[in-house]
């Protein structure tokens, strides 16, 4: 992969391709869509799975290239490198949590808006859903159409958000592509991409093992604080969390760096900054692997969610090839109260 260097501050269509592609890249790397083989939008890959490595009981339906993914992650990948806490398999009393967040967000590289973005968590009776949608924007919606959106559910357990399923959707044109996971108390076993895969040689398979008490990436939207005490504190940079997507398997590493106070009218409160980097584990080739271990990671903001121990990204700052990527909410609003919440 070769970083694009543009020479002067204007964007052109193909610097605007580029824009996405290291936008897509830069913010990926840090996160598990980060497919080992991508290159540059005019460059297609090979893809992930082989027949011969898929643990048994994960299976996964038909090809697509590295290309065509490039070309329709935007935003939804740089948002999804936000952190949660780890699945447990353990089955306890849920919690008695209620709020819900809606969220707006915008994407912009080097001052240009590139995508959109909405966020949508509801927690309620011990249980969890949160829609994440995205597509591109701006001067980049004229030349590179693409829309991407993620659905999780689960359950609140021992104060960690336990998926139960994930389903990933993206277009970009006539081309679409389809991810589901099923989850059995925090385990990945069954993992399905429409349309299937090439095979990848030298992919390094995830074992069964590496697949029990994990998140996904939309779980993984949401930092859980500790039990008791604040929400918005240090303690919610201090963890690691593992991560599968139906696509690899990886760690996220995240460290706390400060506090702020945001006070705009989007929102007001404390926001706890973390450093966030990714831990490869498996589902890459060993030259992905390489690549994804060596990334620098990125700074996100988090934000509480009223009536939970939750927080979720509200700004996320990432160093492209290009230059600065931001990604901020543009609004934000959060209740203890569902109902009070749907209807702002």
């Amino acid at each position: 992969m070769h970083p694009h260097q543009p020479g002067n501050c204007f964007i052109s269509k193909n610097e605007i391709s580029d824009a996405i592609t290291m936008s897509c890249v830069a913010v990926a790397r840090f996160e598990a869509a980060a497919r080992p083989e991508f290159g540059t939008v005019r460059s297609a890959a090979n893809t992930l799975w082989s027949e011969g490595q898929k643990p048994e009981r994960l299976r996964s339906g038909a090809a697509q290239s590295g290309e065509r993914r490039l070309k329709i992650c935007g935003v939804a990948l740089a948002l999804s490198f936000a952190c949660a806490a780890t699945p447990v398999a353990a089955q306890s009393k849920p919690q008695a949590e209620q709020g819900r967040l809606r969220g707006e967000y915008e994407a912009t590289l080097v001052g240009v808006t590139v995508a959109t973005g909405t966020l949508s968590v509801d927690v309620k009776d011990g249980q969890y859903s949160a829609t994440f949608n995205a597509a591109s924007s701006g001067l980049v919606g004229v030349f590179k159409k693409f829309s991407y959106t993620l659905t999780s559910r689960g359950h609140v357990i021992n104060n960690a958000l336990v998926p139960d399923s994930y389903h990933a959707s993206s277009a970009s044109g006539d081309e679409t592509e389809e991810v589901h996971v099923s989850f059995v108390k925090g385990n990945a076993r069954e993992s399905r991409i429409v349309p299937e895969p090439h095979p990848a040689p030298g992919r390094i398979a995830p074992t069964e093992a590496e697949l029990n008490g994990v998140s996904d990436d939309l779980t993984a939207f949401a930092v859980r604080a500790p039990a008791s005490g604040a929400v918005a504190t240090a303690a919610a940079c201090q963890a690691s969390t593992p991560v599968f997507n139906g696509w690899v398997r990886y760690d996220r590493k995240r460290v706390f760096i400060r506090m702020e106070e945001e006070n705009t009218a989007v929102y007001r409160g404390p926001l706890v900054v973390c450093h966030v980097g990714l831990a490869p584990v498996a589902g890459y080739t060993p030259a992905g692997m390489k690549e994804a271990g060596a990334q620098r990671g990125g700074e996100i903001a988090f934000a509480p969610v009223a009536g939970t121990r939750l927080l979720v990204p509200f700004r996320i700052t990432s160093q492209t090839g290009i230059g600065v990527l931001t990604i901020r909410a543009t609004r934000f609003v959060s209740d203890a109260s569902s109902e009070s919440a749907a209807a702002r």
